[in-house]
Order: structure tokens, then sequence, then C-alpha cells
């Protein structure tokens, strides 16, 4: 699949796929979390995606933007998170606290769930869990969703 080239075209597929199926179970959820990865978020969105996410969810989605994504394709993921957000749909920063880049995002992108990589759980008592805990404390009291 990287050897190919086409990471990008299956993401975009794989979330196509998964806004389609949430939208039609039988019990609707109100949130789907879809991951997006560089590749994903380095081309042009596809024409079902855009019908999905902008016209047709009865439920909202958060695209959740990992590690990878931040520093590899910053205009592209600006880009489409600013398109999220207008049309009523939220962010994710993920895996926040394993990579010391993805915390100068919070403050730009504004992101509705900053998700703490499993790691900050399983090892709670250290200097870098408890600053990367303070920060993520205090973006929640900035923001008003503490």
């Amino acid at each position: 699949m990287f050897a190919a080239g086409i990471t990008g075209e299956l993401d975009l597929l794989c979330s196509e796929r998964a806004l389609e199926y949430a939208i039609a179970a039988l019990i609707t959820p109100t949130l789907v979390f879809v991951n997006a990865d560089p590749g994903m978020l380095n081309q042009p969105l596809s024409p079902r995606l855009i019908e999905l996410v902008r016209d047709g969810l009865s439920l909202r989605e958060v695209l959740e933007l990992t590690k990878r994504a931040l520093p590899a394709v910053l205009g592209s993921m600006l880009r489409i998170a600013a398109m999220v957000q207008q049309w009523g749909n939220s962010l994710a920063l993920d895996d926040v606290g394993v990579d010391p880049m993805s915390l100068p995002f919070r403050p730009v992108l504004e992101p509705e769930v900053i998700k703490l990589d499993m790691g900050l759980i399983r090892k709670p008592d250290t200097a870098h869990i408890r600053s990367v805990s303070a920060l993520v404390h205090a973006e929640a009291y900035r923001t008003g969703q503490w």
C-alpha cells in the first residue's frame, strides 16, 4: 500500500464508507471519529466525501488529526481543518503527548477534542506526563471546555 502510493486514496475511501455505514445504521451514532493521515490530507477530498460531510450527515463527524499529519502537511491540514469546522463538524488532536510537535497546534487548530496518547496513561507519574497534562488542562480552561 505504501509502496503503491495509494494510502491517501484508501484513507478517503475508508472515510466515505465509515460515514455511509454510520448514516445507514439502525441506531445512528451521534459522533463518528475519522482519522486523517498525511496521505489523505495532502490531496483533494473526494466529491463523495464532501457531499457526505457538507450536506447529508445526521451525526457529527470528528476529524482526528494524527501525530504524523501535523508536521507533514501543515498547509493542507489547516485548509481541511477549516472546512471541517465550517461545515459544523469537529476536530480532534490524536495521540497528544507522544510527540512534542502536537502541542503547539492546539491554539492554531482549536480542536474540540484532545486525545491523550495511551502511553501517558500507562506511565502517569513522570515529569513529561505531568507537563503534558498541565498543558491540556490549561487548554481546557482556556477554551471553556472544563
